[in-house]
Parts: C-alpha cells; structure tokens; sequence
C-alpha cells in the first residue's frame, strides 16, 4: 500500500527430497560404586538436501496486470553437526555431583538459483546466491544436590562460548555480499530447593544469566548490535491435595533468544519483489506464566496466563526510498501482549476401549497496525480432539485420533479457515517385542488446510493458502537387536545454544 495499490499473487509448488544420518557411540567407566566417567561423541550429517519450486507470479497495480514471470528455484544444501560430550557422575560426602562438558561444531554451505522467464512486462533474470555457516561451542555445566533442612537443594553453573561465522554471497550482484560473525559469552548460575509442609509441596528456584554478545560486519565490530544481558528467572510451584482433589499452581519466568539464523546480517533473494533477511537488533523474548491444575478422579481441569515481552514476530519494510515496492521480510520485536489458556481433559478405560477428550480454548489480546488502521487480534482459537485406543484381540493396539480446530488470531496473523483432521494406527509386536509392525494413515480425509492473512503494518499484507496434501499411508517395521535401554548417564551442557545454532 503505496502510492499505488501493488498486489503480488504467487503459486507455488514445491518438491523437496533429503538424506539424513546420525550416529552416536558413547562409553562409561565405573571409577567405584560411587563414581562414573564417560564420553560419547555424535555425529548429526545431511549429505543432501534438494528442493524445487516453481513459482508463477502475477503483478498488479492499481487492479491492473503490470508484470507476470514464472521462477524456477533450485536450493540445495549439506550439513555436518559433531558433537563431543565428557561427563562425571559421583558422591562426594552428602554432595551428588554431576559435571558435563559438551564441544560442538558445525558447518553448513547452501546455494540457492532462481530462473526467472518473463511472460507479460518483465525481464527474464537468473539469480544465483551461496552461503557458508560455520559454529563452535564449548560449554560446560556443573550441577551439586545433596538433601539440607528437610528437604533437597540443587544448585549448580553453567558456561557457554559460542563463535559463529556466516558468508553470502550474491553471484548476480543484485543483493551485496555480506560477512557477519558472532562472538557469544553465557555464564549462568541457578538454585533450586524442594520440601514438603504437611500436605503442601513446594519448589522454589531462581537463575541468573550473563550474557555478552559482541556483532562483526565484514571483520568490524558493531556497538549498535553488541550488547550485554543480565537477566534473573525466578519460579515457585505449590502442591497439595484435599480430600480426592489433587491442586498445583506455578510461576516461572523465561526466556527465548532469537536463532544465530534470526540475527544473521544478510538478506536472501525470495524474488524481484520479495527479499528476506536477518535482524541482528532482535532482543531476546521474555514470558511470565502462571498456571493452575486441578485432578479430580479422571477429569484434569487447567489454566494458563502468560505475558510475553519482545515477542518474535515477521515484520516488513521497503528496501529503499528508491525501491519502496520491494519488500523486505524479516523478524522484528512485537509489543508486550496477554493471552489466556482453558484446558479440560477426560481420560477413561471401558474394557478394551481408552478414549481420551481434550477441550480447550486460547485467546489473546493483541494489536496491530494494518492498511484499514489499527486492528484488535483477539479472536480466540477452540479446539477439540478425541483419542481412542482399543486393546484388539491377538495383542494388537488400534489409535484412532480426530481434531477440530477453529479460526483465530496468534500475533499479528489471523487463521482464518476452520480446519480438521483424522489419523489410524495400528500396531503388533511379536518375539517378545523385538519386532514389532506399524501401519500409520494420516488425514485420512485430505481435510488438513492452512488459509491465514499476516498483517505487515500499514504497508503490506500476506495472504497464504496451503493445500498440503497431507493424506498419506506409511508401515514401519523395527527389529530391536539388542533392546537393553540406553546405559549412557552423560547429560548434554549448553543445549539453549545449541538449538539456537
């Protein structure tokens, strides 16, 4: 919405194909009956990714045909993810004592091509961009418990040091190339203590994190995009029971930091209208809950309240004063909302038959900009969703699962189409669960749909139908070699920054 009414309509259909591996050897030596060290080492590696999009796009302004192509985008993609980890598990007098240190490295060379053939008033063009990602990271994560005043403390520190470099380059010359590094520090420290008074149980802990983040674009370091975080997480939950009704309330505070991807420098090359890129002056996103639950026999009853700070959000904006009709997409911080979350649950055995009924309704109160003005999104989301499971005679075990999902508003979308889905399971284990047979049908009646509107701000909107035709048939078959559970007793250190990575 510009001085002219422009209006971008893209068909798009997409076809991706992948290889994944991963595998893990991991060992443990008994010091004493009190004592265990180990290692494992795993390997995370996609030698192929592939995707093919073809891409017709219609151009209008004012309500009248000004450009029409058809794209061809060929992105393809290898990945490898190493991952050591050094664990001690011990007693030490009254101190259980648990230290994990965990090095991770990864790299990751994509490339992308979009043909570009001009039908009506465009020019036919082929983009070509490439992008190097490498990570590293070493943490560590010490955690002491030992039982103190009648009930259990726990306590402990945790270090990250994450670097991360990230190279693209546009062989076109239509976007410039852009090298980004980050340098990030987390030091933590958290307590956490339990104790039981009477019929009441309590858990009270608090966290503390430290965390500097130091920006580089082309080698030069950015104050605008280098900060330093102090943050305290507190939470408390309350338990008791009162004749058959069992009570828990909670409170916690946390945080959710954008991706390394969320903070890239870079933009990405979608089409002639549409870029995309990162945001490095994204801030970490903040939520308080508070929940309350209550059990009576087989009925479960819970709300939630959350309010959430700099919640993540994509945003628009033009590229230039000279191009403002190209838009550039990327993650912005949205204002500090509300929402509320009713949630009922039934779950009861007759014979063979254990059905499961869940209700449930969401609401926020959010507001946005948007071409007509400012707008309330507070249209609330119902759901419902049965499970059925039947114990059939011969030891086979049928799940029937139906859900029904109503339109609504989450952040600055709106979910505008009711949609529906239903999914069978049927499975049979023999050799005393060795090997064991699945025959899975997911929505069966192809009902699964996705219509949303996301608005923009006062300059854009998108409209997005997804037809995934999702309906399909899979039977997996297993044969357990050596079924004894995973003996492996190291825990990983620093696994925020490695979902991050």
């Amino acid at each position: 919405y510009l001085d002219k009414h422009w209006q971008q309509k893209m068909s798009v259909n997409e076809n991706q194909h992948y290889q994944s591996l991963i595998g893990t050897i991991g060992m443990n030596y008994s010091l004493d009956d009190k004592n265990v060290i180990g290692a494992s080492y795993q390997l995370d590696r996609m030698p192929k990714y592939c995707s093919e999009a073809n891409i017709l796009t219609t151009v209008m302004q004012d309500d009248e045909l000004f450009e029409e192509m058809l794209g061809v985008s060929d992105a393809s993609f290898q990945n490898s993810n190493h991952d050591v980890n050094l664990f001690y598990n011990g007693k030490v007098k009254k101190w259980d004592i648990n230290l994990n240190l965990d090095g991770v490295w990864s790299a990751k060379n994509a490339g992308t091509t979009v043909n570009e053939t001009g039908i009506v008033g465009a020019e036919s063009r082929v983009v070509n961009d490439h992008t190097d990602t490498d990570n590293s990271l070493y943490a560590g994560k010490l955690v002491l418990s030992r039982d103190w005043l009648g009930g259990n403390i726990t306590m402990g520190a945790e270090y990250t040091d994450l670097k991360r470099n990230n190279n693209y380059i546009n062989a076109s010359g239509i976007i410039e190339d852009a090298s980004s590094d980050i340098e990030e520090k987390t030091a933590a420290a958290f307590a956490e203590y339990t104790r039981k008074f009477g019929k009441v149980s309590m858990q009270a802990g608090l966290r503390y994190e430290h965390v500097g983040f130091d920006y580089y674009e082309n080698g030069a370091r950015s104050d605008e995009q280098s900060k330093k975080y102090d943050n305290v997480f507190p939470s408390l939950s309350l338990s008791t029971s009162i004749k058959k009704v069992q009570m828990q309330v909670n409170y916690s505070a946390d945080i959710s930091r954008p991706s390394y991807h969320q903070l890239r420098g870079n933009m990405q090359y979608n089409n002639r209208y549409t870029y995309e890129s990162g945001n490095p002056l994204l801030e970490p996103s903040l939520t308080h809950n508070i929940q309350m639950t209550g059990l009576y026999k087989w009925l479960t009853l819970m709300g939630r309240y959350q309010y959430k700070e700099n919640a993540f959000i994509w945003g628009s904006q033009p590229y230039s004063e000279e191009d403002p009709s190209i838009a550039v997409l990327r993650q912005e911080n949205a204002p500090g909302y509300s929402s509320m979350m009713f949630m009922l649950v039934a779950s009861k055995r007759f014979g063979i038959w254990s059905p499961t009924f869940n209700a449930a309704v969401q609401k926020q109160w959010y507001s946005t900009d948007t071409p007509d003005g400012y707008r309330d999104l507070s249209k609330p989301m119902f759901m419902v969703e049965l499970n059925n499971d039947f114990e059939l005679p011969a030891g086979f075990l049928l799940t029937a699962k139906a859900g029904y999902y109503t339109g609504s508003h989450r952040q600055n979308m709106e979910k505008i189409q009711n949609d529906w889905n239903m999914r069978l399971v049927l499975y049979k284990d023999f050799m005393k669960k060795k090997l064991s047979f699945q025959l899975y049908f997911n929505d069966i009646f192809n009902s699964s749909r996705s219509e949303s509107m996301t608005y923009f701000g006062s300059l854009r909107t998108m409209w997005r139908n997804v037809t995934p035709n999702s309906r399909s048939a899979s039977l997996t078959v297993r044969y357990k070699f050596n079924s004894a559970k995973r003996k492996y007793k190291g825990k990983s250190a620093g696994q925020s920054q490695k979902n991050r990575m």
